[in-house]
């Protein structure tokens, strides 16, 4: 947006513009940050209570990496496997493995967006109530960097088999956009049912650790 199509001319927008849109664009990563914040609200007294923080974190990281893998799938799968200039690069005398890495540096910065604004709120929000051991926050943190990159992995996974899928169609814009809008109204249904979810959650925690406990430890 901030490129002008002819070189001779200037950007077309101005720098209030510029400004402008920057402002935007923290606004609305500062309203999913709210939003994810009245979210873990409600679940860390009930789960602290009950004994199962850790199932607390859990969710937080399930919420935060579901929404990086959700973001970025079309995105690897364009930049990735469907680029246009991907003979071009690959004829030059450059590494495959520089252009690769230049192409998901541009996914994990996205995705350390949602990462702030999606996990980060769940140590704000568990730190204005209760306590962590320096220890801990390390791990969070630690957690943190490394959730990213697993986002990105299966991204990356399910970008490569869009694209082997896509490649024996004909239409295949139109396939990738009925898909698009699945996962949207996805997101909405998850959307409006989110209060429901948060009240199943609060109420029956225990029970949800228990099942994990049972079937997914160690």
């Amino acid at each position: 947006m901030f490129r002008s199509t002819n070189k001779t001319k200037k950007s077309n927008f101005s720098t209030l513009g510029k400004v402008g849109i920057g402002l935007l664009i923290l606004y609305g990563f500062g309203s999913i940050g709210l939003m994810f914040g009245f979210f873990y609200s409600a679940l860390v007294e009930p789960f602290h209570a009950g004994g199962i923080d850790w199932l607390y974190f859990l969710f937080s990281g399930l919420a935060a990496t579901g929404i990086m893998f959700v973001s970025s799938i079309f995105t690897a799968q364009t930049q990735l496997f469907e680029s246009r200039d991907n003979d071009l690069l690959l004829a030059l005398p450059i590494p495959p493995s520089y252009l690769l890495l230049s192409r998901m540096s541009v996914l994990l910065i996205i995705c350390y967006f949602l990462d702030l604004v999606v996990f980060l709120p769940a140590l704000i929000v568990y730190l204005m109530n209760y306590t962590l051991s320096v220890a801990q926050i390390v791990c969070y943190f630690g957690v943190f960097l490394v959730l990213p990159l697993f986002a990105i992995a299966l991204a990356s996974l399910f970008g490569w088999l869009l694209a082997l899928l896509t490649s024996r169609m004909r239409n295949k814009t139109v396939f990738t956009m009925i898909l698009s809008l699945a996962f949207l109204g996805g997101y909405f249904y998850v959307n409006a049912q989110v209060q429901n979810y948060i009240e199943m959650m609060a109420t029956h925690g225990e029970a949800i650790a228990n099942t994990i406990k049972s079937t997914v430890f160690p």
